[in-house]
């Protein structure tokens, strides 16, 4: 027979060093043995336990005394323990209950065999405690973490469904019974696809389970049905898990977007709406001034075209090409606030008039800046008039002082002013207006508007429309 290496050795034959090690070996588990003589009601511990549970340094004392030391809410409970345990056929019992230990309250688990005599008649008890204090805390912690995992997971007020691999549902929440309309009796062992996926998207729900399977993280949105056959537009979640025992599983989420859909619609219009009366807005503006200035109707618009077009020449977003668009419509909105006798003047205008006339920049950014707008247009108007060297007006701002929209329309008015009509002087060609942009270019105008409308022009066809747009 082979040795054992625990007892064979000649440090394990002697039995003093035996019982050294077994009461070390109690002592690393944090427990200890005992023994109650029924006789003489003595119940004696070994040496652990007498550490332990704070007991008399002999290890002596007697059952009551002992039960005095048991938690007060678990005596009765340990009393019929014992009691039962020394009725006739039971020959041991298991039982966990609270100490009142030197190091507070304690749990403790506590085994005992019963030793008869002939007759049948306990003698006397004998067995282990153990102190399981720690692990108890620990069971009590993980269970706090599992009623709270539980609780989000039953109140959570999206649909929350736990499948196997293979899509065969384990358990799902009082919101997937809401939603889809199955209580969870009805829906566990089914397959989620055969229970929620429209036929016709059947082959899409089969690919989501396949994923999943492989463990995939999913998040989709598209239609789902309810037990009554209805569909509904919803996001879905899929998560893999490990499962009890070690399967690999699904936690999937679903939410409908029904009304998260309808919100979106109604901001859609809302939205729709305010561009309208934003839009409705500028076209009231635009017409205001073009009626103070009859000889300029039109290039307000005209400029608006071009603008429009350099802005998307230069490759901007769109809703930078509209800024500009918008902008270029009310450029000269400030004119209102001038003589008209100025405007429609054929003759030279004097230095205080040109002043006057100068005026119209700064006024339409007053009016302007008076309306809420998704557009800076009261700051662009405000600049329309300034040039890259600082020659402009009103503020004589410089290179990237003035904003790009402002630099854009800068460019456009010149053009469209050179080839139309004024009472103080006969339309001149396009060509020339192209000419002079070319020259100013990276001097007063912008070099790169002023590169995409000569672009427009010169390769692409670009012409003023003939009528107002």
């Amino acid at each position: 027979m082979l040795p054992h290496p625990a007892t064979d050795t000649p440090l394990m034959q002697d039995p003093k060093n035996l019982q050294g090690f077994l009461l070390e070996v109690q002592e690393i588990a944090r427990m200890g043995s005992w023994s109650w003589d029924l006789r003489t009601d003595c119940l004696l511990f070994s040496s652990p336990l007498v550490s332990l549970l704070d007991l008399p340094r002999n290890g002596r004392i007697t059952m009551e005394e002992f039960i005095t030391r048991v938690h007060p809410e678990d005596r009765p409970r340990i009393v019929q323990v014992r009691s039962e345990a020394l009725s006739p056929g039971n020959d041991g019992y298991t039982a966990e209950y609270r100490v009142l230990g030197k190091g507070g309250v304690m749990h403790v688990v506590a085994r005992g065999r019963i030793e008869r005599d002939e007759r049948g008649i306990p003698r006397r008890i004998y067995g282990s405690i153990q102190d399981i204090t720690e692990r108890k805390r620990m069971e009590e912690a993980l269970e706090v973490e599992r009623s709270y995992l539980a609780g989000l997971f039953e109140n959570s007020p999206d649909a929350v469904v736990v499948t196997d691999d293979r899509g065969r549902i384990q358990k799902t929440n009082r919101a997937f019974t809401h939603l889809f309309g199955y209580t969870e009796e009805e829906a566990v062992g089914r397959r989620i696809d055969d229970l929620v996926v429209p036929e016709r998207l059947f082959e899409e729900g089969q690919g989501y389970t396949a994923d999943l399977s492989r463990g995939a993280r999913l998040d989709f949105e598209s239609v789902r049905r309810r037990k009554d056959g209805s569909e509904f537009p919803c996001r879905g979640v899929g998560v893999p898990v490990r499962l009890s025992g070690g399967q690999l599983g699904v936690y999937c989420i679903y939410r409908d977007l029904t009304a998260e859909r309808a919100a979106r619609e109604e901001l859609k219009r809302a939205l729709e709406t305010m561009e309208k009366a934003w839009e409705q807005t500028i076209e009231a503006l635009a017409s205001t001034s073009e009626v103070k200035d009859p000889y300029t109707a039109g290039h307000q618009r005209r400029v608006a075209v071009l603008a429009s077009a350099i802005a998307r020449e230069m490759g901007q977003a769109e809703s930078f090409v509209t800024g500009v668009e918008k902008a270029a419509l009310v450029h000269d909105l400030g004119k209102i606030e001038i003589p008209a006798e100025l405007l429609s003047r054929p003759g030279q205008l004097s230095p205080f008039e040109f002043r006057l006339v100068q005026v119209h920049a700064e006024a339409g950014f007053r009016i302007l800046s008076k309306i809420h707008l998704p557009w800076p247009l009261a700051e662009i108007v405000y600049q329309h008039h300034e040039r890259l060297d600082g020659s402009g007006y009103p503020r004589g701002l410089k290179g990237a002082e003035i904003l790009p929209e402002a630099r854009i329309i800068a460019v456009a008015d010149v053009v469209e002013a050179i080839g139309s009509h004024r009472p103080y002087r006969p339309a001149r060609s396009i060509a020339e207006a192209l000419e002079t942009i070319r020259g100013e270019s990276g001097k007063t105008l912008d070099p790169e508007a002023v590169e995409a409308c000569l672009r427009l022009f010169l390769e692409k066809g670009f012409s003023f429309p003939k009528s107002p747009a």
